[in-house]
């Protein structure tokens, strides 16, 4: 059996405890190509994740330095068994790693470590605006010192990467563009990435050539009243999260865990 621990990081926001609460789910109902080994006792933690999920209910944030980690078996039709194990982090747990104030990972990871990195919210326009507007203000700008607080998620994304990559040795990356429906009808996730975040691009590329870049709907949708009906049956008919791996549309969510098993 190969055990794999998989990190599902990301800024605040970015779609983490979603994904494994539908990843859970799909696995629960037997709606994907895994399957549990043995079913687990006690499915109440997950079921926090996946209830409000199925109930179309934004899933409760985890809280900073209030994680659960998730771990089970999971098998299929063929090839080997593979052991997850997936803590549910905070989104500012990870920004705090990016400040050297958090020691999540101090202790976390195995002989083979995955790392799902999501990705959803891309200030390009809010990012330029700000540059040219500093470059014919510069002799106005007082100089302030560095401050997280007040840069854009691109440059908390590229930090938080770059710690990451320091922190563990990883087997496997994958770059997760999460609520993809908001993007997939004019883009593929390779191009979408290179156009809107060129730097954190360039990053990937020349670090972790081999990385796959995907787009993720966790949620299908927003969640918006008028779309209520349609999201409940897209949901009874399987067709509701869905990914994009090699530019191919496909509603196994677990054709993830094939990228880094």
């Amino acid at each position: 059996m190969v055990n794999v621990n998989v990190l599902i990081a990301g800024l605040i926001g970015s779609g983490k405890s979603t994904l494994i609460g539908a990843l859970a789910y799909a696995i629960k109902m037997g709606k994907c190509s895994y399957s549990f080994v043995d079913r687990p006792e006690d499915l109440t933690p997950l079921a926090k994740l996946y209830k409000p999920w199925l109930s179309l209910t934004p899933v409760n944030r985890t809280a900073l330095g209030n994680s659960e980690t998730f771990e089970f078996s999971l098998k299929k039709e063929v090839g080997p068994q593979i052991t997850i194990s997936i803590p549910d982090y905070a989104g500012e747990d990870f920004e705090r790693l990016i400040s050297k104030q958090s020691d999540i990972l101090n202790h976390w990871g195995g002989e083979k470590n995955a790392l799902i990195f999501l990705i959803k919210d891309f200030e390009l326009d809010a990012l330029e605006e700000a540059f040219v507007t500093e470059v014919e203000n510069r002799e106005n700008l007082p100089i302030h010192p560095f401050s997280l607080e007040l840069t854009t998620s691109q440059v908390k994304n590229l930090l938080l990467l770059k710690e990451l990559l320091k922190c563990v040795r990883w087997e496997s990356v994958v770059i997760g563009i999460s609520a993809w429906d908001r993007y997939d009808d004019n883009y593929l996730p390779d191009t979408f990435l290179k156009e809107k975040a060129p730097v954190l691009y360039n990053y990937i590329r020349h670090y972790l050539p081999k990385t796959k870049v995907i787009g993720v709907s966790a949620q299908g949708a927003e969640y918006a009243e008028n779309l209520r009906q349609e999201l409940s049956e897209r949901t009874m008919n399987n067709t509701r999260s869905w990914s994009v791996i090699n530019n191919e549309r496909g509603y196994d969510l677990t054709k993830i865990l094939d990228l880094i098993s």
